[in-house]
């Protein structure tokens, strides 16, 4: 494998993880404690339940003149009380080919993104079947074919994004890059 950030983990369910858990009452508080460069939150949530839930659009910091970046996705979701946040973090990518150098197909997967420094972020906060919804999408690219442009890091995000109601999504054509995607999804919401 090459140097992407990550660990596998299970798509068949989003189970929550206490040994993730960050000390928080409220999503906003939680981006308080964490030095992220850029954080905008944005509720589109439609209907009032216990616990809260996040989805957020991040952007990894870039690394030189050849990296093209990275968009990958963050989950949230605090426990009824508001007491506690566990977040886990996936974006997709080639396995077993350097994505900078891939211009055809490879196969892809999702892997784990929690160590990823971040650029910038979107953070939307959504009703529970929303943030379902959303979770899905990863066990789509379980497994899957990547192909740089056509399905890639920015194609995963989007078609997370597509699963929250209300979230206006930019245009891939025109945003081709993750960071310029991210920021493109920053402005319109």
């Amino acid at each position: 494998m090459t140097s992407v950030q990550g660990r596998k983990f299970d798509h068949k369910s989003f189970t929550i993880n206490t040994g993730d858990l960050v000390s928080s009452r409220t999503f906003p508080s939680v981006f308080e404690k964490v030095n992220f460069a850029e954080t905008k939150i944005v509720d589109k949530r439609n209907q009032s339940k216990v616990g809260e839930y996040g989805v957020s659009f991040a952007t990894r910091k870039l690394s030189g003149a050849l990296d093209l970046g990275h968009a990958f996705i963050i989950w949230y979701y605090s426990d009824p009380g508001g007491n506690r946040t566990t977040k886990r973090a996936s974006g997709f990518y080639p396995v077993d080919a350097d994505y900078r150098l891939v211009a055809g197909v490879a196969p892809g997967d999702v892997l784990d993104d929690s160590e990823t420094d971040i650029a910038k972020q979107l953070v939307v906060l959504v009703s529970k079947p929303a943030f379902e919804s959303a979770v899905e999408v990863e066990s789509e690219y379980s497994n899957g074919t990547w192909s740089l442009g056509f399905n890639d890091c920015v194609t995963f995000v989007e078609n997370v994004a597509r699963k929250l109601p209300g979230l206006q999504l930019p245009s891939r054509v025109v945003n081709i890059y993750p960071s310029s995607y991210i920021a493109a999804l920053w402005d319109e919401n």
